[in-house]
């Protein structure tokens, strides 16, 4: 057969693309279930996505393509901005979603003069830097709100990384396509979507594998409880697996692959989860997204409203 490892979205999606080939194929996963980071649960009477939960765009989107087909519903979060409350002076931002968004679209047009004016090492936070110093503001409060939604909205929140740490060459030229259409929400779970893909696989639970070995004749694929022969070996663990060695290649990777996999890093992008037994934000005119800016950088800087997916009051903090 082909082993599979890891059955995540990676996995299962080559593992079914295998399996209605008509190639013997097994997967092996080193969790209780399959999934991955896409993991829907109940809490408390709430349908919540703990990792994974968004289509992004669903226009020429090989996730929505496969949820069409399957006939697996979903439809859009929609996209709005309430309250943006300000620690530092303690009320809530005049008119903060209009600003928010202007001090995005006014950084993301001078990405270009920037470039020319900095190193080819820089990293956003240089360029962001460079820029709010540059820029004319009418207040404090008008430089900070531009400050939090470049550094913690743009960059933290869509980008998964601090500043400090990415490259602004490549952001600036990078050949990322984002796709229309907006967020969608799978409405009975991406679980539903992951339990299509796994449907008929021979899928092998709690198998941590620890060990491939590999040649010409084919590849050995060692776990804790047994050694599994196959023609072929696809890996589709985490970087962080392959970064903390947790598996030995026999042979090594080539170089060139070990390199990539120590070059590369892991964004990390938090998600804490509240169920409440009232939706009392609504009352106040918040029923989509509420942003703190808080005295100090990295506090929890994003809450939305999940409650009509959820199927009671819900907010999803991102940080």
């Amino acid at each position: 057969p082909v082993i599979v490892i890891g059955a995540g979205i990676a996995g299962l999606s080559a593992a079914r693309a295998l399996h209605d080939a008509g190639v013997d194929v097994v997967v092996f996963e080193a969790r209780d279930r399959v999934g991955g980071r896409v993991h829907t649960l109940d809490l408390d009477g709430a349908k919540i996505e703990a990792g994974a939960m968004f289509i992004h765009g669903p226009r020429d989107n090989a996730v929505a393509d496969l949820c069409n087909a399957l006939k697996i519903k979903y439809r859009p979060r929609g996209f709005g901005l309430g309250p943006i409350h300000d620690a530092a002076s303690g009320r809530n931002v005049e008119s903060g979603a209009q600003k928010l968004m202007a001090s995005i679209g006014k950084f993301q047009r001078s990405l270009d003069s920037l470039a020319k004016d900095l190193p080819a090492d820089a990293s956003i936070a240089d360029a962001m830097r460079l820029h709010l110093s540059r820029a004319k503001f009418d207040s404090e409060e008008e430089q900070r709100l531009a400050a939090f939604a470049i550094e913690q909205i743009l960059v933290d929140v869509v980008e998964s990384g601090p500043a400090n740490r990415l490259s602004f060459h490549w952001y600036v030229n990078s050949e990322y396509v984002e796709l229309g259409g907006g967020d969608q929400v799978v409405t009975a779970g991406l679980s539903t979507l992951i339990a299509a893909l796994a449907k008929g696989l021979d899928i092998r639970l709690s198998q941590p594998v620890n060990r491939i070995e590999y040649d010409a004749d084919g590849v050995t694929v060692v776990t804790s409880s047994a050694r599994t022969a196959g023609s072929h070996a696809i890996v589709t663990v985490p970087l962080g697996v392959l970064k903390a060695k947790k598996i030995v290649f026999d042979p090594p990777l080539p170089e060139r692959k070990r390199q990539a996999i120590e070059r590369l890093d892991i964004g990390n992008l938090e998600k804490v989860v509240l169920r409440f037994d009232e939706a009392f934000w609504r009352e106040r005119g918040a029923n989509n997204t509420i942003l703190h800016i808080a005295k100090r950088p990295g506090e929890y800087t994003g809450f939305m409203d999940f409650t009509d997916f959820a199927g009671a009051p819900t907010l999803v903090c991102l940080y």
